[in-house]
């Protein structure tokens, strides 16, 4: 209530008027933590997205991953860092977990007697902050191997393999391939410039093979 009795409140005018009620003017303290709408608490950033609850409105949504989480691909591939995030309706996306500089070379022949593997060096990461849970690869433009996080496991036929846009984008590359029954390490490109990824980084998509033989 804004008055505290009537008495407060009535303003005499004189015959033949009534007597009007002005209530005092008074601009309410607003509590910015409480939905205007609603008039419920409104839920952190954190909160919400510890519980994938939002209110807009006073209007509950619940966000729910595209778990498409059903893609033809999920049952192929093992070892996700985090499936809601990488499982989506175009495809599977994967996960570095090393990177490697060619410290000697591999040895490839005709007929395979004398192919020899590389010597690989893992690349270190580095912490850019104390409380990262996670380090960096502070990489300088020029040829890398990456290795995967994730690995396939029956899959049916062919899928294609490919770089993110994300990753292109930043001068990074790698070759686009059919992959049958493991994933490979591959050749990283990084431009003049230098690239920075962080462990886990989503660097590559699985996708369906449409419109081919397989």
């Amino acid at each position: 209530m804004f008055v505290e009795s009537l008495e407060d409140s009535f303003v005499e005018i004189g015959y033949p008027f009534v007597a009007v009620v002005f209530p005092p003017l008074s601009v309410p303290r607003v509590d910015e933590s409480v939905d205007p709408v609603s008039r419920r608490c409104r839920p952190s950033l954190s909160e919400t997205r510890a519980t994938g609850e939002d209110t807009l409105f006073g209007l509950e949504t619940v966000y729910q991953p595209d778990m498409s989480a059903e893609h033809p691909l999920a049952d192929s591939v093992d070892n996700l860092v985090y499936e809601p995030v990488q499982v989506h309706e175009h495809g599977i996306d994967l996960t570095v977990g090393a990177i490697y500089e060619v410290a000697a070379p591999g040895r490839i022949d005709f007929g395979g007697d004398e192919l020899a593997e590389a010597d690989l060096e893992p690349v270190p990461t580095e912490q850019e902050s104390p409380h990262d849970e996670y380090g960096w690869w502070h990489l300088e433009g020029g040829q890398y191997v990456i290795q995967h996080n994730e690995f396939l496991t029956g899959l049916e036929g062919a899928a294609q393999l490919q770089a993110r846009n994300e990753l292109l984008a930043r001068g990074g590359s790698h070759p686009s391939m059919h992959v049958r029954d493991h994933l490979p390490l591959l050749p990283l490109s990084v431009a003049d410039g230098g690239l920075r990824l962080k462990e886990n980084a989503r660097v590559s998509t699985l996708m369906e093979l449409h419109g081919s033989s397989q």
